[in-house]
C-alpha cells in the first residue's frame, strides 16, 4: 500500500516550494509573507511534522531565521517578525 500524504503535509509541502521559488527569483516580500502564512498553518494545526526528513525545514524556530536571514538579504534588518 502506498502513503498518501495528509492535505496538512500537502499544504506544507506546497507553502515551502514556492518559498523556495519566491527566493530564487529574489521575491524577498512574497517569500517571507508565505513563510508567515506557513508558521500560521504550524500553529493553528497544533501538527509539527519536523521528525519526517523530508520536512526538516517546517518547524517553528527554523521558520524564524529563515524569515530573519530573508530580511537580511532584502537589506530590511529594521522589520520586526510579528
Amino acid at each position: 500500500m502506498k502513503y498518501l500524504p495528509s492535505h496538512y503535509e500537502i499544504l506544507v509541502y506546497s507553502y515551502v516550494h514556492i518559498v523556495e521559488l519566491a527566493i530564487l527569483d529574489k521575491n524577498h516580500d512574497f517569500a517571507i509573507d508565505c513563510l508567515k502564512r506557513l508558521l500560521e498553518v504550524e500553529w493553528k494545526s497544533d501538527k509539527y511534522i519536523a521528525n519526517q526528513k523530508q520536512w526538516y525545514y517546517s518547524n517553528t524556530p527554523l521558520l524564524y531565521k529563515r524569515i530573519g536571514c530573508l530580511y537580511e538579504e532584502k537589506g530590511d534588518l529594521d522589520s520586526v517578525i510579528e
